[in-house]
C-alpha cells in the first residue's frame, strides 16, 4: 500500500519583516538606495527534505534560495547562525503592500508585480535524500500589518523506492495531452492555488537519476508535482541499457505538502503493472492534517 506523509507540520512559521533604510556615504554624495529585508523564521526547516521523523519529513532552507515579492527578486538567502531563519534582501526596490510572495525565483519567468507565477521544473535532477532545491514551489500573501505570513505549499512529492541490479538512468511521468505536470503557472497567493498558463506547460516530467541500484537496498527518488488532478499517468523507468519498465499510476488528488510514498519497485525490464492508489482512510487523515498552522 502507498503511504503518504505530510511535510513537517511545524513547517514555515514565517514572520516577514519589511523595513526601509536610507543612508549616505560620507565619502560619496550619492544616497544609498532603500533596502528591504524579509526575515523568515522557520524552526528546523529549509527547502530540501530531511529524514522522516514520526511520519513527517522536515523541510530545510537552502543557501541559494531566493524569494520573489511583487515580481521583485531578492538576494540569495542568508541562513541564520542557528539555522532556524533565513533573510532575503531587496536593495534599491520599492515594494508596496499587499505583498505577493512566491518561491522559488526562476529566470525568464512571467512573474511581475501584478502577475505572480511559479515554475515547476520539466527536468528534475537526482538529489540524495530529497528533491532538488527550488523544485517545490510555495507562495505567501502579506498585507503589511504585522500579521504572521502563511507560506503555502503548491507541490506534492512522489517517493519511488527502487532496487535492482542495473543503473537507473531516468524516470518519466507522462499525463494525457492537455494536462500540465510542469512548466509555469499563475498563482493566487492569497488562496494558495495555481492555474495553467497556455503554452507554458508540459504533460511530462523527466527525472534524471543516473544512479546505480542495489538488489538488497532501495534507492529513493523524490519527484515533485503540482497539486491537482491528472488522471491516469504513465511512469516509465529506464536503465543505462535503454531497458524499460512501464507502469501506470492514478494521479488524482495530488495534495500540497504531502509525500506520496510508493511500495518497493524492483526494476525488471518489460514488466508492467499499476501502482496502488491511496486508501480513502489515508486521504481523509492527511486532508485533515494538511492544514498547516503558524505560531
Amino acid at each position: 500500500m502507498n503511504k503518504s506523509y505530510l511535510f513537517s507540520t511545524a513547517l514555515f512559521t514565517a514572520i516577514f519583516l519589511f523595513y526601509g533604510c536610507s543612508d549616505k556615504n560620507e565619502n560619496n554624495s550619492n544616497e544609498i538606495a532603500n533596502q528591504i529585508n524579509i526575515t523568515v523564521g522557520i524552526p528546523t526547516t529549509r527547502t530540501s527534505m530531511g529524514d522522516k521523523i514520526d511520519g513527517e519529513y522536515p523541510i530545510y532552507w537552502s543557501e541559494d534560495d531566493k524569494l520573489v515579492a511583487n515580481g521583485v527578486v531578492s538576494s540569495a538567502a542568508t541562513i541564520g547562525s542557528d539555522k532556524t531563519s533565513a533573510t532575503f534582501t531587496f536593495i534599491g526596490e520599492t515594494l508596496t503592500a499587499p505583498y505577493n510572495i512566491t518561491y522559488p525565483y526562476t529566470e525568464e519567468s512571467l512573474c511581475t508585480d501584478n502577475r505572480p507565477t511559479v515554475v515547476f521544473p520539466r527536468e528534475q535532477q537526482y538529489t540524495e535524500g530529497s528533491f532538488g532545491t527550488g523544485y517545490a514551489p510555495m507562495c505567501g500573501y502579506f498585507e503589511g500589518n504585522g500579521e504572521l505570513v502563511t507560506l503555502k505549499h503548491l507541490a506534492g512529492v512522489l517517493l519511488f523506492p527502487i532496487k535492482g541490479s542495473t543503473t537507473l538512468t531516468k524516470i518519466e511521468i507522462i499525463a494525457d495531452e492537455g494536462m500540465a505536470l510542469a512548466g509555469e503557472f499563475d498563482v493566487d497567493c492569497q488562496a494558495g492555488s495555481i492555474s495553467v498558463i497556455e503554452g507554458k506547460t508540459t504533460n511530462t516530467i523527466t527525472y534524471i537519476a543516473n544512479q546505480p541500484l542495489s538488489i538488497e537496498t532501495n534507492s529513493l527518488f523524490y519527484i515533485t508535482i503540482p497539486t491537482g488532478n491528472y488522471g491516469m499517468c504513465k511512469v516509465i523507468i529506464t536503465d543505462n541499457n535503454g531497458l524499460q519498465m512501464s507502469l501506470k499510476w492514478d494521479a488524482t488528488n495530488i495534495k500540497p505538502g504531502v509525500v506520496r510514498e510508493f511500495s518497493e519497485i524492483e526494476f525488471k525490464p518489460g514488466v508492467s503493472f499499476t501502482l496502488e492508489g491511496m486508501s480513502s482512510e489515508s486521504d481523509e487523515l492527511l486532508l485533515e492534517d494538511s492544514s498547516i498552522t503558524y505560531d
